[in-house]
């Protein structure tokens, strides 16, 4: 990876209020474990219960769609014989209080 792409990319997630960014290889425990993290982040910038529960759940859709329907390119085989999904996964909420979330499968 080209360094200047990665500082890009950091500088353009640090314009935002709240993020919370994944890549990397995706299984149910990674979901777990970041969802845990992100259940958190949203408690402290969200106030409305509703909208909490709203963008965990599409979070949650967006990290099953990597798991489930990552590239069809080779995966390495983790230890119960699974294929694991390589993916990136962002939430973001910016000063409008406008929330966005993005998926892509690799």
């Amino acid at each position: 990876m080209k360094f200047d792409r990665f500082h890009e990319f950091g500088s353009l997630l640090l314009h935002d209020d709240f993020v919370l960014s994944y890549s990397g290889y995706v299984t149910e425990d990674i979901l777990k474990a970041v969802g845990a993290t992100l259940r958190q982040r949203l408690a402290d910038h969200i106030d409305n219960p509703r909208q909490r529960r709203n963008v965990f759940s599409i979070f949650v859709e967006l990290m099953q769609n990597v798991i489930r329907y990552g590239t069809d390119e080779p995966q390495p085989v983790g230890k119960c014989g699974d294929r694991e999904s390589f993916g990136l996964v962002m939430v973001a909420q910016n000063n409008t209080m406008h929330i966005r979330k993005g998926c892509k499968n690799t």
